[in-house]
């Protein structure tokens, strides 16, 4: 999922799902459309497979009902899957906030 930071229209894809009440939020942004600190922290993320790290290391225990995010970066569709408790929260607070939360 390495990409250049400075990529012309670079698109992020963000889907939570889980927690107790099964709820599901997707969104699908331009990093350009973001706040400039955002954009910022997501072209870090990408340009050196943060995320791909942040997958690579174990969650450690399992939690019940947990939330689960999914990021990928159209149009090449390389998929991460995280645990809401293995994500540190900087990254976690920026997930939410692409969200929109």
């Amino acid at each position: 999922m390495s990409r250049s930071p400075g990529d012309g229209d670079e698109l992020v894809q963000v889907r939570r799902t889980g927690g107790l009440a099964g709820i599901r939020q997707a969104r699908t942004v331009a990093l350009a459309e973001l706040a400039e600190t955002d954009a910022t922290q997501w072209r870090s993320l990408l340009a050196d497979d943060g995320l791909h790290a942040l997958a690579a290391t174990p969650p450690g225990r399992a939690v019940p009902d947990a939330f689960t995010y999914h990021v990928a970066c159209p149009p090449e569709g390389d998929e991460v899957t995280l645990p809401e408790h293995g994500i540190p929260d900087p990254v976690r607070e920026l997930f939410r906030r692409t969200l929109g939360e």
